[in-house]
C-alpha cells in the first residue's frame, strides 16, 4: 500500500543519541543533542519549574481554548516584546513546542501562497524539513572570517521581487554556529526589508541563554516594532527545561490578523486539536509567582555554559574562535574524519557538521575531552 513512499533516513541527532546511550565507555560524552546538562553531566530541571509543577492544580484536565491559555500567551508576549506592547495588534497561538511554532508558520505561509524563502546556512537541521516545498535561496550565514555575513543577507534581500519568507534566529544565539547577526546588522536589515514583500520569521528558542533576558530580546523587539509582517516562534524547552512537555507559542503581526487567526485555529483543530496544557500551566505559575527566581536560575544556566566555554578555550587556545559564541552551541572547525575518530576512539559524540553543545561538557571529564580534541587537531 505504501510501496511508493521513499524510505527516509532516521533523524541524525536522535540516531547519535541512541548510539551514545548504547556506548559502554564510562568516559563517554554527548556533545550533540541540544539539552542542557549540569557540570557533572546530569539531566537538569530548573528548581523553580519543579516547584511550580507541584503547585499546579490537577483537578481539571479539560480542554484549553484552541489558541491556548490566554494568561500564558499574554505573559509570554510581555516577556518577548516588552510591557508596552499592544497585544490586540497581533495574533497569538500556543504551540506544541518551538518546532510546532515553526511548522505552523510554514503551513500558514503555504496557505498564503508564499512560495519563496531566504534561508542562511548552516541552520538548525530541522528547518530544512519544516520549510520543504519552498523555493529556497540559500546564503552563507558566516563569512570567510567566521563573522555574520551581512553582505550575503543584503544581496539576497535586494533580489526579492515576490512574497518571500526570511528566516532569522532570535537574539545573539544561533543554532548551530553560536554567532548571530548583531543589533547594528539587524537595524540594517530592517531598512532593507521595509521596501520589500518579505515576511520575517524569527525562531526564538534560547531567550535568556545568550546575554540575558533583556539583551536577548533587543533585536527581536526591533524587528517586531518596525516591520509590518513579522512572526516569532518561541520555545520554552531550553530556558524552562520543559523539553518533553512541548511548550511554545507563535505570534504573528500582519494587517490580515483576523484571517491569520482563523487559519491558525483551523490548522490546530485539524492536527493536534488542542495545545498541550501542562507546560503552559506551569509557566503561568512561574510568570505570576516566581518570575525573579526563574530569571535568576536561567542566568545561572547561562553562566555555567560560559564557564565551560572559557575553560575549554583556555585549555585549547586554537579553539579561540568559540570565545565569541553565545548560547549552547558552537561549531568545531574539524573534518568528518576527525568527528568519526572522536566517536570511535574516545566515545565523544558530535553531529556531522561539527556542532558542539557546550552544556554537554562535564567538568570532571575536561582533561579527557582536551586530550581527545588535541589528538585530532595536532
Amino acid at each position: 500500500m505504501f510501496s511508493s513512499l521513499e524510505k527516509l533516513s532516521p533523524d541524525p541527532l536522535f540516531r547519535l543519541l541512541e548510539q551514545f546511550q548504547a556506548d559502554q565507555n564510562p568516559n563517554k560524552l554527548n556533545l550533540g543533542i541540544g539539552v542542557y546538562a549540569t557540570e557533572q553531566g546530569e539531566p537538569y530541571v530548573l528548581p523553580v519549574v519543579q516547584q511550580a509543577a507541584r503547585e499546579v492544580s490537577v483537578a481539571n484536565f479539560n480542554y484549553l481554548p484552541i489558541g491556548g491559555d490566554p494568561l500564558f500567551l499574554k505573559q509570554t508576549a510581555r516577556i518577548v516584546f516588552g510591557d508596552m506592547t499592544d497585544q490586540s495588534s497581533f495574533v497569538s497561538q500556543a504551540t506544541c513546542g518551538g518546532t510546532h511554532a515553526c511548522a505552523l508558520f510554514a503551513e500558514l505561509a503555504r496557505r498564503g501562497e508564499i512560495k519563496k524563502m531566504i534561508i542562511a546556512e548552516p541552520t538548525w537541521v530541522n528547518h530544512r524539513h519544516i520549510f520543504s516545498g519552498f523555493e529556497q535561496t540559500s546564503i552563507s550565514h558566516l563569512d570567510q572570517e567566521g563573522n555574520p555575513n551581512i553582505d550575503g543577507y543584503r544581496t539576497a534581500i535586494d533580489q526579492v521581487t515576490e512574497p518571500t519568507v526570511l528566516l532569522l534566529h532570535g537574539g545573539p544565539t544561533h543554532n548551530p554556529t553560536g554567532r548571530n547577526l548583531t543589533k547594528e546588522q539587524i537595524n540594517l536589515l530592517i531598512q532593507l526589508i521595509q521596501s520589500k514583500p518579505i515576511f520575517v520569521f524569527i525562531d526564538f528558542a534560547y531567550l535568556g541563554l545568550g546575554d540575558g533576558f533583556e539583551q536577548d530580546a533587543i533585536s527581536v523587539r526591533a524587528l517586531w516594532s518596525q516591520l509590518e509582517n513579522v512572526a516569532v516562534g518561541v520555545s520554552f524547552s531550553k530556558n524552562a527545561t520543559l523539553y518533553c512537555h512541548r511548550t511554545g507559542a507563535l505570534f504573528v503581526k500582519t494587517a490580515d490578523g483576523a484571517t491569520v487567526e482563523s487559519n491558525l485555529r483551523r490548522i490546530m483543530r485539524t492536527t493536534i486539536s488542542n495545545p498541550p496544557a501542562y507546560g503552559e500551566k506551569i509557566l503561568v505559575n512561574v510568570f505570576e509567582n516566581h518570575f525573579d527566581q526563574w530569571k535568576g536560575e536561567v542566568d545561572a544556566m547561562r553562566q555555567s555554559v560560559e564557564r565551560r566555554r572559557k575553560e575549554l578555550v583556555s585549555r585549547i587556545p586554537t579553539l579561540g574562535y568559540l570565545s565569541d559564541t553565545r548560547g549552547l552551541f558552537g561549531m568545531l572547525r574539524i573534518t568528518q574524519e576527525q568527528i568519526d575518530t572522536l566517536k570511535a576512539d574516545y566515545s565523544i559524540y558530535i553531529p556531522e557538521a561539527g556542532r558542539i553543545n557546550l552544556s554537554g561538557i562535564r567538568l570532571d571529564r575536561m582533561d579527557y575531552l582536551v586530550k581527545a580534541i588535541n589528538s585530532i587537531i595536532t
